[in-house]
């Protein structure tokens, strides 16, 4: 840059230096003043202080602190209408900041700030005073309402505010209706006017209703405040809802069978459906005969109930075990089964063929007993065992188990071999070998 347009700027900045100083409301002024102060319009320095700015001890020489709000700059009383009336708060400030609130420049209007008085500038006694600047409200709400103002307001905004109910007296605590209006919905129709009963101070809802503080007449009355429900099962249910349901909530209900008349108490389909399994498809609509009225399960089936020809058929229901005792049972499972139960069964050896009956190893092996005295026997189990239970036994073959030894008679009852004679064992020597 060479040296004639230095010269050149620096007087540019002269001239507008020298043109701020001469004239600052047309140069600088960022708008004009308020209406108060229009005779100041052409005279800046009566505020401002060059290069500086606006201080609050030019302002305190025309308005003095002590009169704000009582006298004007002329020290003339101010009269206004009682709504709008001042109110002289500024004495009760900490710093006499003017320029934190007032802007006298009205600027340009859009983008003008907005200057909000902050409650925080005043003294902390002052502060708490609130009908001390404030006019206390005459609506419903502050008719009983105290003079501290931030029990439910703020110092930043009116509203919303937050009530706190806990700072009233009880004796006003409970009643609501100095304050509020009481619902009249169906619900609220016969409600007393101690509100806690079913709300809380801090919300509305949810409510909580209490049905022990109705009297017991009431609380039998259940479709006055409430609507009988419509679906299949309440169709027929009395008005008397406890029968199934409490108080305190709808669901779970037990629902009482011994409440239904004896007819009634018999047709269970009107109100369940028949289930579709393999063991309910010949089932009869007497639920009654397997199950109970207070829960589904367990169920006892009684096979009594059952016709002869089919309580034969027991693979028409059941499945035929697959294990080493059952690969030859018949269908007939009564044989060795009761109906009430499985376990424990019975086997009747008597059923089976007299060339099977011999065969015990078939079906016993791992039951043989291997001492010395079972191993020399001829392994025909019946010589000296019953088919009904395995002791006590009776030796047929004498002391020592040899063929030379004395022979003692074979068990005598209860087997499948007829009670021998002191011979027994030499007649019937060919039917044992």
């Amino acid at each position: 840059m060479n040296r004639f347009v230095k010269i050149v700027m620096w007087a540019n900045l002269a001239v507008l230096a020298a043109l701020a100083f001469a004239y600052p409301h047309l140069m600088i002024s960022p708008g004009r003043l308020i209406p108060g102060h229009s005779e100041l319009q052409t005279d800046c320095f009566a505020c401002h202080t060059p290069v500086i700015g606006a201080q609050s001890h030019k302002c305190a020489t025309c308005h003095k602190v002590k009169d704000i709000g009582i006298l004007t700059t002329t020290g003339k009383p101010i009269t206004k209408p009682a709504s709008k009336s001042p109110v002289p708060f500024h004495q009760k400030l900490i710093e006499q900041e003017c320029i934190q609130c007032h802007s006298d420049h009205t600027g340009v209007i859009p983008f003008r700030m907005q200057q909000t008085f902050s409650h925080a500038l005043l003294e902390p006694t002052t502060r708490d005073q609130c009908v001390s600047c404030h006019k206390k409200p005459v609506d419903k709400a502050h008719e009983m309402a105290s003079d501290k103002c931030t029990q439910c307001h703020n110092q930043e905004k009116w509203k919303p505010s937050t009530f706190k109910h806990d700072q009233l007296p009880l004796m006003e605590l409970a009643k609501c209706f100095s304050c509020h209006k009481k619902p009249t919905d169906k619900i609220h129709e016969k409600a007393s006017e101690k509100c806690g009963q079913c709300h809380r101070t801090d919300k509305w809802e949810p409510a909580t209703f209490k049905h022990d503080l109705l009297p017991p007449m009431d609380l039998e009355q259940c479709f006055t405040c409430h609507k009988k429900p419509v679906d299949k099962i309440h169709e027929r249910a009395s008005e008397k809802c406890g029968q199934c349901h409490k108080t305190d909530k709808w669901k779970p209900a037990t629902f009482r069978h011994d409440l239904l008349p004896p007819m009634d108490l018999e047709q269970c389909f009107t109100c369940h459906k028949k289930p579709v399994d393999k063991i309910h498809e010949r089932a009869s609509e007497k639920c009654g005969q397997c199950h109970k009225t207070d829960k589904w399960k367990p169920a006892f089936f009684k096979h009594d109930l059952l016709p002869p020809m089919e309580l034969e058929q027991c693979f028409t229901c059941h499945k035929k075990p697959v294990d080493k005792i059952h690969e030859r049972a018949s269908e007939k499972c009564g044989q060795c089964h009761k109906t009430d139960k499985w376990k424990p069964a019975f086997f009747k050896h008597d059923l089976l063929p007299r060339a099977e009956l011999r065969q015990c190893a078939t079906c016993h092996a791992k039951d043989a007993p291997n001492d010395q005295r079972h191993r020399e026997s001829s392994g025909r189990c019946g010589n000296c065992h019953y088919t009904d239970r395995w002791e006590p036994a009776k030796n047929a073959f004498g002391s020592s188990g040899s063929s030379g030894s004395s022979r003692s008679t074979a068990p005598s009852g209860g087997g499948f071999f007829p009670t021998p004679n002191p011979d027994w064992w030499r007649n019937n020597r060919d039917n044992n070998d």
